[in-house]
């Protein structure tokens, strides 16, 4: 489902949607100089973590996996480190390289650097978050500290913002990786075959999402 709302229609669902999950005025604070961060830097970008986070409220709410302010606070902050990427390359749109995914892949740990100490959960899920990429898979990261059951739920939580951030991206960016010479918006239909075909893992979850009209 392509969301077709504003920047500005986006940031006031956000709000709505730290209200209703009744976020502490603290959290709120420490959520604007991340999100601000991007925003200055890339705006299409901020309003992808606004749409995985909002999509990530949307799809705990349902699940009842993990609960839905920790998916949304998540959600919100993963892609964050972006705005320590060239522009250039956050906007390329045909011709990606081997050299440019090496180049994104640094956004991670640019994040990670960003949350850590600040957003100590959010710092664990983002960084196992990407245990799960189809083409840059990696194992599992914990402190000594975890227990077995806080490395299940963070596992949990970063196997679910990745599939909202691999979903999300199919549906609203633009560009050739999925269609070779011929960058341009995935159809429905081929947004859903992709996203099954890379996170086969979760072909359940997603098959129910679609059925209840979340994704």
């Amino acid at each position: 489902m392509r969301c077709t709302l504003t920047t500005e229609e986006l940031e006031a669902k956000f709000e709505r949607a730290q209200t209703e999950l009744d976020l502490q005025p603290v959290d709120k604070i420490l959520f604007r100089p991340f999100l601000g961060t991007i925003k200055n830097w890339y705006l299409p970008e901020y309003e992808h973590c606004l749409r995985v986070g909002l999509k990530c409220k949307e799809v705990a709410e349902e699940t009842g996996i993990v609960e839905p302010i920790a998916l949304y606070r998540c959600g919100a902050l993963h892609d964050i480190g972006k705005s320590g990427i060239r522009k250039e390359l956050l906007s390329k749109r045909t011709g990606w390289s081997k050299a440019d995914s090496r180049e994104m892949h640094e956004h991670i740990d640019i994040g990670c650097r960003m949350l850590r100490d600040l957003h100590d959960f959010e710092y664990w899920v983002i960084l196992n978050s990407h245990t799960f990429d189809f083409h840059h898979p990696s194992k599992p990261t914990f402190s000594e500290s975890h227990t077995e059951r806080d490395k299940l739920y963070i596992l949990n939580c970063a196997r679910q913002v990745n599939l909202i951030d691999f979903y999300d991206a199919a549906t609203h960016r633009l560009n050739d990786r999925n269609t070779p010479g011929t960058p341009r918006l995935l159809t429905d239909d081929e947004v859903r075959r992709v996203t099954t075909e890379q996170n086969m893992d979760c072909k359940h979850l997603i098959d129910k999402l679609y059925s209840k009209g979340i994704f």
